[in-house]
């Protein structure tokens, strides 16, 4: 006699039911669900939204879920249902379980101590008279880190970065080497002779040094100018002979604003002086329920 299968029954892995019968429905969905990994359980959340008050109500139970993205997910989900059962099951926010990680984005306070200014980036004992300032939360790091980064970048144009003195006075950061390793006055990979020009124009014309400004405005006009041969003939390395370091840092600095280079500012802040925004995790000590509205 064949055995029929129940609608509890199970499909594990690389088995198949009698008569090669494989459970379906929101039955099917929820064993599925039983036996997932959590990959496997990200991929088949919205499947829940295919079956009306059964899906809200697998959906209501995933919110229990061990994992804390499915229960994001599942919130989530649910948040856009049209159903008072669905904001009912919502309106404690989203449960958070011992061992969870949460992950904060601070911006970073700034201290005087007697020579320059730095960057508190860790709660450490000057946090507690001087705090970082938070600024966003997040259940995944990687969303996290990038929200830092955009605000660090977004402040590295407010600050004065020579006021942040501590590295360079102590030769932990070679400015003339980060220019040079960064390809600041050179041409960088998949850039077009014209576009180089370019940004060589924008730099001279933004840090004043008119003379370099004008040879590459003349040069320009002949049908075959080569930008390349023409800027190695200088051996400019940046720095100039009568400029002092400070000058120099100013300089670069002038420059990268003026072609709002985002990504280099922000990498000279932090090899120069620091970040000026960092993520800080949260492991969950007890169970708790957080405002999803508070959650990037």
């Amino acid at each position: 006699m064949t055995q029929q299968p129940d609608n509890t029954d199970a499909v594990l892995g690389g088995q198949s039911l009698p008569n090669s019968l494989i459970l379906g429905g929101i039955e099917g969905l929820r064993q599925r669900f039983k036996f997932a990994s959590s990959n496997q359980k990200m991929a088949l959340l919205t499947d829940t939204l295919n079956y009306d008050a059964a899906g809200i109500d697998l959906l209501i139970d995933l919110l229990n879920d061990a994992e804390l993205e499915v229960r994001v997910t599942a919130y989530e989900l649910l948040a856009l249902i049209d159903s008072e059962k669905a904001t009912n099951a919502i309106a404690q926010g989203i449960r958070l379980n011992p061992g969870d990680h949460i992950y904060h984005v601070y911006e970073s306070a700034i201290e005087y101590n007697d020579n320059w200014l730095e960057l508190i980036t860790e709660f450490d004992f000057r946090a507690e008279y001087n705090p970082p300032k938070w600024l966003s939360s997040h259940f995944v790091r990687d969303q996290a880190e990038a929200e830092a980064l955009k605000h660090h970048q977004k402040r590295a144009y407010s600050l004065d970065l020579k006021s942040f003195g501590g590295r360079h006075t102590y030769r932990e950061f070679d400015l003339e080497q980060w220019v040079i390793d960064h390809l600041v006055y050179a041409r960088q990979p998949q850039e077009t002779p014209s576009d180089f020009s370019e940004r060589l124009r924008i730099i001279f014309e933004a840090t004043g040094q008119t003379a370099l400004l004008e040879q590459l405005w003349q040069n320009f006009q002949s049908e075959n100018f080569d930008i390349d041969r023409w800027f190695a003939s200088l051996s400019f390395s940046g720095r100039l002979l009568d400029e002092t370091y400070w000058e120099f840092e100013a300089k670069i600095v002038k420059g990268l604003e003026a072609l709002q280079s985002d990504e280099q500012l922000g990498e000279l802040w932090i090899e120069a002086a620091g970040r000026l925004a960092f993520v800080q995790e949260e492991t969950v000590t007890e169970v708790r329920y957080v405002d999803a509205t508070e959650f990037l």
